[in-house]
């Protein structure tokens, strides 16, 4: 029996374009209307406010993500039955047997629901969102991917590390809010202290009038004094609030600052020195 294509969608086939149409249209009226709650849903302070705009933005990027990809799967599977129902297959059983399925996988898939309800918590409580440098199990990088399963991160020399959620016990976020440089400097006993704690000061003033660097910093530098002794050195420590993200690369300018300025006045860094080698 030959079936006329033009008769099936006469009769049935445009339930089938109806239901894509409202699928696609749906969709786009959830990604809409979603950004807009989730907008205002992510500026309620559930757990900490201290988020700086940028990583408000990254937070809310995060967020429309995971609930478009979560939207979309609900969307697809609805479409799907409706298709069947469509051509007159019966989804009762379908339903009943999805019932029956989700029970017996669930036994067997207990990890997978771990991880969704862990990516749940990570997003509840703002642990970190794409765009963070965090640790998570001893691996360090940049949040690139999240979702409710599994979070990707990709370290400094590129390689990228896929974490399942339910793994995540302990996260260290390094950007969060602001960071800190702490620097100590060992320099010998027989240098000035007061005269290094005034030098500092004046470099500190410097780097945070400079045009180039001023935007990193939150607060001018602060010299905390003797930290210890050693049996080479004066430990002196210097401590300055960046902006997220930031910390490495002030961490950078203010070392090169110092040592230039240290030159300048003469004043010696302490190191261990190599006993000289003999013939």
């Amino acid at each position: 029996m030959t079936i006329n294509i033009q008769d099936w969608l006469i009769a049935d086939g445009y339930k089938i374009v109806v239901i894509l149409g409202l699928a696609v249209l749906t969709y786009i009226l959830f990604r809409l209307w979603g950004n807009r709650i989730i907008r205002a849903l992510s500026k309620v302070k559930i757990t900490r406010g201290d988020r700086t705009e940028e990583e408000s933005k990254l937070r809310l990027r995060t967020l429309s993500k995971v609930v478009a990809r979560a939207g979309a799967v609900v969307i697809l599977a609805v479409v799907v039955l409706m298709i069947l129902q469509s051509f007159g297959i019966d989804i009762t059983p379908v339903l009943a047997g999805a019932g029956v399925a989700g029970i017996a996988i669930g036994f067997g898939a207990q990890s997978l629901i771990k991880d969704i309800l862990n990516g749940f918590f990570i997003l509840l409580e703002d642990q970190f969102v794409e765009g963070d440098f965090v640790s998570i199990k001893g691996k360090e990088g940049t949040v690139e991917d999240f979702s409710l399963r599994r979070t990707i991160l990709r370290d400094f020399k590129g390689d990228t590390h896929i974490i399942p959620n339910s793994q995540i016990k302990t996260a260290t976020n390094y950007t969060h809010g602001w960071s800190r440089v702490v620097v100590i400097i060992p320099v010998t006993y027989e240098e000035d202290t007061e005269k290094i704690f005034a030098l500092l000061e004046k470099i500190g003033k410097e780097f945070t009038q400079d045009k180039k660097h001023k935007n990193k910093l939150m607060g001018s530098i602060e010299v905390l004094g003797v930290d210890a002794f050693t049996d080479v050195s004066v430990n002196i420590s210097v401590a300055i609030k960046t902006v997220p993200s930031q910390q490495w690369e002030v961490r950078r300018e203010l070392l090169k600052r110092i040592k230039l300025a240290f030159d300048k006045e003469g004043i010696v860094i302490a190191h261990r020195r190599r006993p000289a080698a003999t013939n």
